[in-house]
């Protein structure tokens, strides 16, 4: 023990990684990816982002090219408990109820910020702006696109400083969030009910839809762990040397069967079966990943599964999941996750080490030298990046609030025929 510790920790235990963009006027196709160890570098075609400028393709690119959001509609960048291994858990100093960033969640935040950065410089170099494609956004697009007026966005102008534009962009999220708030409670945006809407925690706004997320439920915990920690002791079978991060990665990549374990752990590998968590076919009696445990591992992987993207057939197997108190339904804008990234991001109130970029230009955190420090812009285009995915989101909202509406016509209709 001595000697591995010595080992491990005789040079420290830092690593390098990164994450890089770079805007390629060679490239044909509109997005590539370089890995070189652990530095994650995305390419993007200089003449397809040329091509399309307009702010619905510009908003489109934010979407579908960059790594704000995934395909799902959940967001990048927030850090998931399940994330790190054990052993990286426990190392360094922790303070009670802090936020966890680990080192697979900054990477993502940063490739997200490094991305918003070259664009929204790309974008200035052709004359257009990223922030004229937001305020086009609010202003323009989700009353013609949905019929809902009053969401209205102005943000800083070119030539502000870093500290005018990080003094102004704070209050206009808080607008956009603010004008969401009130219509998912009124159905629509009126202006007098500005003042009187408080606003101190992402997670307390609403979906538009009672089931938006698929989040763990009162046992997700104890089956989670059975199938997806590294900590459990299904991860190693009685003479093999398995390499298997977790018991979930080992009957996916091996021929496992209920014998190969010691009989200490014969009841909890038969629960699993009887929960329809593991199958054992019934030629061979190898044990193999089930639909529902395959759902299991979205949701320790990403904290939550976004259901509007899911089919028919999909949703009947997370409702039996649910029946089963394994999952559970969260019917809010942001999964609990999404929410308390938010919250350590923007304000002050949620986590003791909180970055508080907003609370920090409008209550003189600290005096200015110089207005346009590097410091300053990193934090405005870290609020850039926060209102892209913010945006994208409630439009994602709005329209599957929409696409649900008109399926409820049709089957009006087709029930009035």
């Amino acid at each position: 023990h001595d000697k591995a510790m010595d080992e491990l920790f005789r040079q420290g235990t830092g690593f390098e990684y990164g994450a890089g963009v770079q805007i390629d006027p060679k490239q044909i196709a509109c997005k590539g990816i370089k890995i070189d160890g652990l530095t994650l570098t995305y390419s993007f075609s200089e003449t397809w982002l040329a091509k399309y400028t307009d702010n619905a393709s510009i908003m489109n690119n934010c979407r579908y090219l960059l790594d704000v959001v995934d395909r799902s509609g959940l967001m990048s960048a927030p850090a998931h408990s399940h994330e790190e291994s054990g052993l990286l858990a426990t190392l360094g100093s922790h303070v009670l109820g802090e936020y966890r960033m680990n080192t697979i969640s900054s990477m993502r935040e940063s490739l997200a910020n490094v991305e918003v950065i070259a664009y929204a410089n790309f974008l200035e170099s052709r004359g257009s702006r990223l922030e004229d494609a937001l305020e086009w956004t609010y202003n323009d697009y989700f009353e013609v696109e949905y019929s809902i007026s009053g969401f209205t966005l102005a943000l800083p102008t070119r030539g502000a400083s870093w500290l005018d534009k990080c003094k102004s962009i704070g209050p206009e999220i808080e607008r956009a969030v603010k004008s969401y708030s009130i219509y998912s409670r009124t159905g629509k945006i009126d202006g007098d009910y500005f003042p009187y809407t408080s606003f101190k925690s992402f997670g307390e706004l609403n979906s538009l839809t009672e089931k938006k997320y698929a989040i763990g439920g009162t046992s997700f915990e104890r089956w989670g762990f059975c199938l997806f920690s590294d900590q459990c002791m299904l991860t190693s079978r009685k003479g093999h040397d398995d390499r298997a991060r977790c018991f979930f990665d080992l009957i996916t990549n091996a021929m496992v069967t209920i014998d190969d374990f010691d009989a200490a752990y014969a009841e909890r590998l038969q629960q699993l079966a009887d929960r329809q968590l593991v199958i054992a076919c019934e030629e061979t009696g190898f044990l193999s990943p089930t639909p529902r445990s395959i759902y299991l591992k979205a949701v320790w992987d990403k904290g939550a599964i976004a259901l509007g993207r899911c089919g028919d057939d999909d949703l009947a197997l997370i409702d039996g999941l649910v029946s089963d108190e394994i999952l559970s339904y969260c019917g809010k804008l942001f999964s609990p996750d999404e929410a308390a990234y938010l919250d350590y991001m923007f304000n002050d109130a949620s986590f003791p080490n909180s970055r508080g970029l907003r609370n920090r230009y409008d209550h003189a955190h600290s005096p200015i030298a110089d207005p346009n420090a590097a410091g300053i812009r990193s934090d405005y285009y870290r609020m850039l990046t926060l209102l892209v995915a913010i945006t994208l989101k409630i439009n994602d909202e709005l329209s599957n609030a929409k696409i649900i509406s008109k399926r409820h016509e049709i089957v009006r209709d087709d029930e009035y025929e």
